[in-house]
């Protein structure tokens, strides 16, 4: 209590007022506290968890422990955190509790004060802070606060909506085979306060895909990415050169939040990966296996044009068109007539793995007239990316059969006139076969 005061009063009894003078008759008695007279003031709850997010506060009370009150007190408050920081992630209203006159311990009155909790979107660790509570220096001798009960500690959870997420940033990659290519990820939602660990591996393609072999396309590896801001975050993945001609192959980089970092992070489920397509950039050589063919004409003859792998090795079918074309020499009277003198020709020829050389068999027709040789022309094209001609145009030359001779006579083998009737005609035939 504070400071009370009685007064005392002089008086002279009957008998002797008229001999008694009282000057200072009357005299205040001030009775000051007792410096070990005090009451005892605390938090009845010394911990509290509260979650982030929304409209989220705390009621912080405070209560008379011991004694009791005849006049009021304040104690006041503050607050320390090396993790919460105040005004962002927490705010306290008021800063200072006033307990009134006629009070009593434990009467139920309790001085609360409210700690806001800030949803700042930020992804963070456990945050907490504590709230102190210390005495009024005009009220330090009346008021005694309790060491167990003068701070409270509040741990703040982090809002699960707070999760930053994480995603590759570009779903497919495509090198050519011996090339790096360059992965990265990047925070796609929520803000990164902290360090975290991306474990990051090599990946099994889809079967979709034609899967690259480890140690022959890629090299192999798993990896920890340490990501610490919103900023993109690269890992380098070097393919490798085999030698070998093939299709596109592909692998996956994936990534995975580290199970320490869980509640902070998460990586996308579908936009985890990133497929690494690999283009070849092997060349295989292919040509005729000769410049030139020759062949007789005859009944039911063929000639076999051949086209050879000569440098490279297939590891896939590739097909290649082969055309029978006019021939390109200038003397069109050599030029053989398709139908004709041979059957045309436009086919796809298929080569298969590892095969060296394929033949394909072209018609050569027996017309039965006695010619000079003639000749045509076979083609390469529409080759795949990956292959070269070292020569994509032969010559087929066409031999006349020896059997296609002509006969000629003469048209009677006797002409019969008579002596002085005019000229006489002999004519020379062609007996049997055909002239060109």
């Amino acid at each position: 209590e504070g400071s009370e005061t009685f007064v005392l009063l002089l008086s002279p009894t009957l008998e002797d007022e008229d001999v008694v003078n009282i000057t200072d008759h009357i005299t205040t008695v001030v009775i000051n506290e007792d410096p070990n007279d005090s009451v005892k003031i605390g938090f009845i709850t010394t911990r509290y968890t509260v979650m982030e997010g929304e409209d989220s506060s705390i009621a912080v009370c405070a209560e008379l422990l011991e004694g009791s009150l005849e006049r009021s007190v304040t104690v006041l408050i503050n607050s320390n955190s090396s993790t919460a920081i105040g005004g962002i992630d927490y705010a306290i209203v008021p800063e200072k509790l006033l307990f009134i006159s006629g009070q009593e311990a434990f009467d139920g009155k309790h001085q609360c004060v409210n700690v806001s909790i800030l949803n700042d979107e930020d992804t963070e660790d456990l945050e907490s802070v504590t709230v102190k509570l210390f005495t009024n220096e005009a009220d330090a001798s009346a008021v005694n606060i309790p060491q167990a009960n003068s701070r409270v500690l509040i741990s703040i959870i982090e809002d699960p909506s707070d999760v930053v997420q994480i995603t590759v940033q570009n779903s497919v990659h495509t090198v050519v085979e011996g090339s790096t290519a360059q992965v990265c990820i990047a925070v796609s939602l929520g803000f990164l306060q902290k360090e975290i660990s991306i474990n990051v591996k090599t990946v099994d393609s889809k079967p979709s895909l034609s899967i690259a072999s480890a140690g022959e396309d890629f090299q192999n590896f798993t990896d920890t990415l340490k990501v610490s801001s919103n900023e993109p975050h690269c890992v380098l993945v070097k393919t490798l050169d085999d030698n070998v001609v093939e299709g596109c192959e592909a692998f996956f980089i994936g990534f995975e939040v580290d199970a320490a970092f869980s509640g902070i992070a998460t990586v996308l489920r579908d936009q985890d990966k990133s497929v690494i397509v690999i283009e070849d950039d092997d060349e295989i050589e292919i040509c005729f296996n000769q410049s030139v063919y020759e062949v007789t004409e005859g009944r039911e003859v063929e000639v076999n044009v051949c086209i050879e792998v000569t440098s490279g090795v297939l590891q896939q079918n590739i097909s290649i068109l082969l055309q029978t074309k006019n021939s390109s020499l200038a003397d069109t009277t050599l030029q053989a007539i398709p139908s004709k003198d041979y059957e045309e020709v436009n086919q796809h020829v298929l080569f298969g793995p590892n095969t060296s050389i394929v033949c394909v068999p072209i018609s050569i027709l027996n017309d039965k007239y006695l010619e000079s040789e003639e000749r045509f022309d076979v083609c390469l094209s529409q080759a795949a990316r990956e292959l070269r001609f070292s020569f994509k145009t032969a010559t087929v030359v066409i031999l006349d059969d020896p059997e296609d001779g002509a006969v000629i006579g003469f048209s009677e083998p006797t002409y019969n006139i008579t002596e002085g009737e005019g000229p006489v005609t002999i004519c020379v035939v062609l007996i049997s076969g055909y002239l060109e």
